[in-house]
């Protein structure tokens, strides 16, 4: 089972857990977003605490993104922005008004 649905099933906030692990809450979110890979200890730790329902490494990564996706969003990150697309709302609003 992930931790995350873990979590939500026993009503768990993050903040909860990691407190109970006696670890930060965003250690414990990288972790959950595959950023970091716990150590030995804490990996046991959370299985002993989920009652062996989480056990392994991909029981703790919510969501994965394969590496194709993360190339497309980079990609999409660096195409050209249009005039259009760089102006503010001020500027539009402005552009909108002039046209009426």
């Amino acid at each position: 089972m992930k931790l995350k649905v873990f979590l939500a099933q026993n009503n768990y906030r993050l903040k909860d857990f990691s407190e109970i692990l006696d670890i930060d809450q965003n250690y414990l979110s990288r972790i959950m977003h595959g950023h970091v890979k716990p150590g030995k200890r804490l990996l046991a730790d959370i299985t002993r605490l989920t009652g062996a329902q989480v056990q392994t490494f991909d029981d703790l990564i919510t969501d994965k993104v394969s590496p194709e996706k993360t190339e497309d969003a980079k990609a999409d990150f660096r195409k050209p922005t249009t005039a259009l697309q760089q102006m503010s709302i001020y500027d539009l609003n402005r552009l909108i008004d002039s046209q009426e």
